[in-house]
């Protein structure tokens, strides 16, 4: 009688197990969808670079990070203010604050880039003066010149897709409305319907916003900007070794290929946090158990298999960077270190997302 009500019990677990895993997958696989395809534009421009020459790779690998570490970490930082305080209005139901907050964001924003922008326009100088090679440094000048496009334009898109979307309980169709509004990021600006209460402006109320703006803005960028930099700099770093071409097109690589497949443990997290806070919310710790326990057995599972089949095919996936033989062994020297690597970051990146929530 005992085994058969084990037996039950068990399977009830089980049960729950599944469960709580069609929900994760649920809210993770759309988000990891929207976050590895924007994360694929970077990445196909690096293979691309890569198959004209280690000179090109090298000299996109070093613009990009240049260019990462002197203005694109900063906007997403202060942009990153949008989520909170557009999270407050909408708690608040203050819709009209909206408009406000988005305006306050696009004003403080633009007088950030067009230093940024202008210091760009020098880069082969200060990378010279860094200790890069001349010639490196003046091919990712001429790549850097067109990356100011992708640096003004996008101003928009992080203000006002922070703001469109507060509402802090992720799911699924959030996931799915996010990606088809970052196709439309300007929405609210443009005069849809839905948004009719966001687009009050009062310009009274856009200068009174700058102070909040700022006082959110300028943490979330230093915190943003010290996890981001940790990683480029090491690339610009790679580029004062001997044989800089080889050492900076090896690491862009490494790199690169470790930020695309990090997306998808993130997406995971977002998921987790999102299924662990409403369990916790609703009065239900066993249920965030649960669910604690399956993300990270998933993550796991795929950190191993993405780890595994990356480790088997190491002497041929350099070719996917590059054709030169060299960079080629050089990234299969490396594919031990990034599997590890690859392990360690998906499972911090989700118990990261599980403990904020814990709290």
């Amino acid at each position: 009688m005992d085994e058969v009500l084990l037996g039950k019990k068990e399977g009830g677990r089980w049960g729950l197990f599944l469960e709580e895993l069609k929900k994760v997958s649920s809210v993770a696989v759309p988000f990891m969808a929207v976050a590895v395809s924007q994360y694929l534009l970077q990445a196909v421009s690096v293979m691309m670079a890569g198959h004209l020459g280690q000179l090109s790779l090298s000299a996109v690998a070093i613009a990009t990070s240049f260019c990462n570490v002197t203005g694109f970490s900063l906007l997403s930082g202060f942009a990153s203010a949008m989520e909170t305080l557009c999270g407050q209005a909408y708690g608040a139901k203050q819709y009209q604050k909206f408009g406000s907050y988005t305006y306050c964001a696009i004003m403080c924003l633009i007088p950030i880039c067009l230093p940024v922008c202008l210091l760009w326009v020098f880069m082969d100088k200060l990378l010279v003066l860094t200790g890069q090679d001349p010639e490196i440094a003046k091919v990712a000048w001429r790549y850097g010149i067109w990356l100011i496009p992708a640096y003004v334009i996008p101003l928009l898109h992080s203000s006002i897709s922070s703001s469109i979307f507060p509402d802090p309980e992720l799911d699924s169709s959030n996931a799915l409305r996010f990606t088809r509004n970052s196709m439309l990021p300007c929405s609210c600006l443009l005069g849809f319907a839905s948004c009719e209460k966001t687009r009050c402006f009062i310009l009274k109320d856009v200068f009174s916003s700058v102070k909040h703006f700022f006082r959110f803005g300028i943490p979330s960028a230093v915190m943003l900007c010290l996890e981001w930099w940790s990683f480029e700099i090491l690339i610009l770093l790679s580029g004062l070794l001997p044989d800089a071409e080889l050492q900076t097109s090896v690491i862009s690589i490494c790199f690169t290929s470790s930020s695309l497949h990090y997306y998808i443990p993130f997406g995971i997290s977002v998921a987790a946090s999102t299924r662990v806070s409403n369990e916790l919310g609703g009065g239900n710790p066993e249920a965030a158990q649960i669910s604690t326990i399956a993300v990270m057995l998933v993550t796991l599972a795929e950190a191993v298999i993405a780890s595994v089949i990356l480790f088997c095919f190491r002497h041929i996936f350099g070719y996917a960077y590059s054709d030169d033989k060299e960079v080629v062994n050089n990234v299969a020297k490396m594919v031990p270190l990034m599997c590890l690597s690859i392990i360690m970051d998906s499972l911090h990146v989700v118990l990261t997302g599980q403990f904020p929530t814990n709290e």
